[in-house]
């Protein structure tokens, strides 16, 4: 008996690394399993269209119109506010000088930022280059 006892307690050291290393490698999965991912939230949503295909307001506050779909649907408007940004490129301007821009340049690929709860542009994306 005396033996057997020896040998259990010889044996302690092995059994409790391999308790640990169980352990070890079961806690995290566990732990990854049971966290839930952070939610989703839309800041903003975007529409793309020409520069031909909206009336741009002349000044701030104002609207931004255009058709939602293809004939005969109604007109759609998006508020402009002071807030709302103007980039040519990765040029921030101002309205007017967009506008400029758009008119000397005949139509643009134009990109519409909008707040997802509210009708609001927060920014007009058109591509070139300023000189």
């Amino acid at each position: 008996m005396y033996q057997t006892f020896t040998r259990s307690i010889a044996a302690l050291p092995r059994v409790a690394a391999l308790v640990l290393l169980a352990t070890a490698c079961v806690a995290p999965q566990a732990r990854a399993q049971s966290t839930k991912p952070a939610p989703t939230i839309l800041l903003e949503n975007s529409i793309e269209t020409y520069t031909e295909a909206v009336m741009l307001p002349t000044g701030q506050p104002g609207n931004l119109t255009f058709r939602n779909c293809a004939e005969p649907c109604k007109l759609r408007s998006l508020e402009v506010s002071g807030e709302s940004k103007f980039f040519v490129g990765r040029s921030s301007v101002t309205l007017a000088e967009f506008n400029a821009y758009i008119r000397s340049t005949g139509q643009q690929f134009l990109m519409v930022f909008y707040k997802a709860d509210r009708p609001t542009v927060t920014r007009l994306m058109v591509y070139g280059k300023l000189q």
